[in-house]
């Protein structure tokens, strides 16, 4: 819940840390570590919502949410043709 008012707050930083502590008490609490790559894309910081995401789907294997949050890294890292095929296996 602190994490989503931070965020809310525009404290993207202070979300980023509940969110982790979070992950951390509930692996697998999907909510928090989807919160997170928002958190990290907030703070420009792209390249590690990112890596964070290609984690996950090592992890988890291929789901939706994971290949759009990719595709918005992606976008804002630059890279339109790699954003756009993250979007469109996120549709599919």
């Amino acid at each position: 819940m602190r994490g989503i008012i931070a965020e809310e707050a525009g404290e993207f930083e202070d979300a980023l840390k509940y969110y982790k502590k979070s992950a951390t008490l509930e692996p697998s609490s999907g909510p928090c570590v989807l919160r997170q790559l928002s958190a990290l894309r907030q703070l420009g910081r792209a390249d590690e919502a990112l890596e964070l995401a290609e984690t996950l789907r090592r992890e988890f294997g291929d789901k939706a949410n994971l290949a759009y949050f990719e595709g918005r890294a992606l976008e804002e890292l630059g890279q339109q043709q790699e954003a756009l095929d993250k979007y469109r296996a996120a549709i599919e």
